[in-house]
């Protein structure tokens, strides 16, 4: 701040002002503009007649920095403070706010009291806005780095780590002072070293990679695995550092190996032998995701109120532990099924709950146990769970996630697995029944087609036409060929009509191959299926040529009886316990002119003169 007492030094400076261009305003100790600079228009937009003559706190202060810069004037005008690199808000005639960087001069008359105060100073207000956005920018840019989720490292060639953001500390878990003495090998995944260093080799020499792909490992010794852009700075030519942007996809992964493993579980129910196989396809591909060196299933049946588990791998028994059915006791895995729901549970919580709730411990209680309910619907089968007996952080919620998610798959793929085991074992017993009958028995479909025969069957086929019988192929191939012609038409209205739900019983007679007969007894029946259709007909057939020769030979000697008991020329009859006549011959007529069916069932001493003498007797 200058002091001047001559008018010609201060119409020097005015003139000075308009060849620098620079921005001066001249006010009166009660703050009245006298003059203004042209330049100083030019930036506002006001006009002289706009300003001269009026309070710079009317048109060239905002009015809520007024008071600041009242008393900022006053006390630079009484000596108290210099008004020098000052920065002042003007307004702008169109309302815009521009930022004046000043300095003052007083002009004072012989008595030391100042007449007029000018400011001089520069417009500063493009250079602020730009200190401002780069400010901001830089600002954003820092937040950015910090706040981002991708992983950030700076590393030199030799490894050490200049430069970490916030998220990749969070995600591999490393202290600021740990990191200080740590190299890129150090984070390295042993089984996946080799080949991040032989992408970062080739990095080296100027080859930019943008789908670097790599695994680190956590502090808690956990695979994370990333993927992202990594080039290098060369300064003189020369390699310096690794500049890496890296986004975390583990997640990613194992996401897409748990839904893997979900849809799986399916096929291995049609692809696995039995239950055993199993339960160890699942034990085996859910290590590829999570840890399972104690792995177990066990599966809970209420109406017989037992525990079995099918499956038990546990680091202090060897191999796969199978153990018998045991009564439901007041143990943990009966505590988990009882609870229905997710189990997440360290060993402190497992001795508190054994504690509140009176509960067995069955031997070495583990750091950290999961367990999660196997269920159908509302149902609950048995529960899945994993253990760990030495690392108390071995697992996390996403891993009661992952078991959560499939064990749903698992429950109804073990109850289909269970069911395709005994359906098994109900065909096996069926068959050893289907064939070890002595009937015949097959079923057709709505083709005639053989669906299913026993060993009978085709054994009849194959003797009386040559060929054995396959399934698929229309029963006329064999069938028909048995029967005869004469009989084909008769067989195949009787298949028709069982197959629209009519039940048929018949008899055919079967000329044998060597040239004798065969008399068998058919019966045909709708196969019902659950929604009412009838799709194929079963038939048994049986035997019955001894029966039925048996029968014509009773038929031809009753005929002959017949007509030598009806050429006798006495009475003969046939009566019952209770004395009624049941059959008499001819002869009744010519002794006694009664016809036969006048006579039989009528007692016989009704015939009698002497009646009386006959019940007697």
């Amino acid at each position: 701040m200058e002091m001047i007492s001559s008018p010609t030094d201060w119409h020097t400076i005015h003139a000075t002002l308009q060849h620098l261009k620079l921005i001066g305003i001249t006010f009166s100790p009660d703050f009245i503009i006298r003059n203004v600079s042209t330049h100083a228009l030019l930036k506002t937009g006001w006009t002289e007649e706009e300003l001269v003559g009026q309070s710079i706190f009317d048109k060239l202060i905002p009015k809520d920095e007024e008071y600041e810069i009242r008393d900022m004037l006053e006390e630079g005008i009484q000596g108290k403070r210099k008004l020098e690199q000052r920065e002042i808000p003007f307004l702008a005639k169109k309302g815009t706010l521009r930022t004046l960087s000043i300095n003052s001069v007083l002009m004072q008359n012989e008595d030391d009291e100042v007449t007029c105060i000018t400011v001089v100073g520069d417009d500063i207000t493009r250079r602020r806005r730009m200190e401002s956005s780069i400010a901001k920018s830089n600002s954003q840019l820092q937040d950015l780095v910090d706040n981002t989720s991708d992983l950030i490292q700076l590393v030199a060639i030799d490894g050490k780590f200049i430069f970490v953001n916030k998220a990749w500390r969070e995600i591999l878990g490393y202290g600021l002072d740990e990191i200080a003495s740590m190299r890129m090998e150090d984070i390295l995944h042993p089984q996946h070293k080799e080949e991040a260093q032989a992408q970062l080799r080739l990095i080296e020499q100027g080859f930019s990679n943008p789908n670097f792909e790599a695994v680190f490992v956590s502090k808690e010794g956990k695979k994370v695995f990333v993927s992202g852009s990594v080039n290098c700075r060369f300064d003189n030519g020369k390699p310096t550092a690794f500049r890496c942007i890296l986004n975390d996809f583990t997640e990613k992964i194992r996401a897409e190996k748990a839904q893997n493993l979900y849809y799986s579980i399916a096929n291995w129910t049609v692809n696995t032998q039995n239950l055993d196989d199993f339960y160890h396809t699942i034990h085996q591909e859910l290590g590829k995701i999570i840890d399972v060196e104690n792995f177990f299933i066990a599966l809970y049946d209420p109406s017989k109120s037992y525990l079995y588990f099918p499956y038990y791998v546990d680091q202090y028994f060897k191999g796969n532990v199978r153990f018998t059915r045991r009564r439901l006791g007041n143990g943990v895995t009966e505590y988990a099924i009882a609870s229905n729901k997710p189990l997440f549970l360290s060993g402190e919580d497992i001795e508190e709950l054994a504690k509140t709730n009176s509960l067995h411990l069955y031997g070495i209680t583990p750091k950290l146990l999961l367990c999660v309910p196997l269920r159908i619907g509302d149902r609950v089968t048995g529960i899945i769970g994993v253990k760990s007996y030495d690392d108390p952080n071995m697992f996390d919620a996403r891993d009661l996630e992952l078991l959560e998610f499939i064990s749903g798959q698992i429950a109804i793929a073990i109850a289909r697995k269970q069911s395709e085991e005994e359906l098994s074992k109900y065909v096996a017993r069926l068959n050893a029944i289907f064939d070890s009958s002595s009937h015949l028995i097959w079923s057709v479909n709505k083709s005639l087609q053989l669906t299913s025969f026993n060993k009978n069957y085709a054994d009849l086929i194959q003797n009386q036409v040559g060929v054995r019988p396959t399934l698929q192929v229309s029963a006329e191939k064999f069938g028909w060929r048995m029967v005869g012609n004469n009989n084909r038409r008769t067989l195949e209205s009787k298949y028709r009509q069982a197959l629209r739900g009519e039940p048929q019983y018949f008899e055919f007679r079967i000329e044998r191959k060597d040239g004798g007969e065969m008399w068998l007894e058919f019966y045909l029946n709708p196969i019902h299926y659950a929604d009412g259709v009838i799709e194929e007909v079963s038939g048994i057939a049986r035997d019955i040529t001894r029966r039925k020769e048996a029968e014509l030979s009773l038929r031809h000697s009753e005929e002959l009886f017949r007509g030598i008991f009806e050429n006798l020329q006495d009475i003969y009859c046939r009566i019952n316990r209770k004395g009624e006549i049941t059959m008499i011959s001819q002869s009744v007529l010519k002794r006694l002119g009664y016809l036969p069916d006048e006579v039989i069932g009528h007692q016989m001493f009704e015939f009698f003169k002497d009646r009386k003498k006959y019940i007697l007797r």
